[in-house]
């Protein structure tokens, strides 16, 4: 399963004339489904949240519309994933899961639409920022007097940069009775 690149970007233009992204079609709907499922594997092995399982879609055929228990199901996986990714941009979106059928009833527009892909796109786009950006390997920090008498300040080399120690912060005289400064 592969990413497919989410189309959020639909104005009232596009559904006055009649442009691709001005219809909802099977297309639209297994490209949501599938980048939802996309950004819950993603989540799961980046950050290893447990994640529930995704509600089971049925793709729908050119006869068949879907209900609107099709469609709450799909906002629901959305909403699944949004909560467990935890993504500040992702969470300014509220979406809703109260579709009813019926002739009077009012269905999502292309706003609400909009607002899922855009969901999930931003879900995706920080994962994927995460797995890029590497974080540093951290040792132990020292500080104090037992510092100076490291070995690395022993040898004479040039430190073309410094390096962050970060890690495990130690102070006080503790810090002389560990076993790096017994050497």
């Amino acid at each position: 399963m592969a990413y497919i690149d989410p189309i959020y970007d639909r104005t009232m233009a596009d559904i006055i004339q009649k442009t691709f992204k001005g219809r909802f079609n099977i297309t639209d709907w297994e490209r949501i489904v599938n980048n939802t499922s996309f950004a819950r594997e993603l989540v799961f092995s980046l950050r290893g949240v447990p994640i529930p399982e995704l509600i089971t879609m049925s793709t729908p055929t050119r006869t068949d519309k879907p209900t609107a228990a099709d469609i709450n199901d799909l906002v629901q996986n959305i909403i699944t994933v949004q909560t467990a990714a935890q993504v500040a941009a992702a969470n300014a979106y509220t979406l809703k899961v109260d579709y009813e059928d019926g002739p009077d009833k009012r269905g999502p527009d292309y706003q609400i639409v909009n607002a899922w892909e855009k969901v999930i796109d931003l879900i995706v786009k920080y994962h994927e920022m995460v797995k890029v950006v590497r974080r540093p390997i951290c040792g132990v920090g020292a500080a104090g007097a037992g510092m100076t008498r490291q070995w690395m300040f022993r040898t004479k080399r040039i430190v073309l940069g410094r390096v962050p120690i970060c890690g495990f912060a130690v102070c006080g005289s503790g810090l002389l009775r560990q076993n790096m400064f017994r050497r």
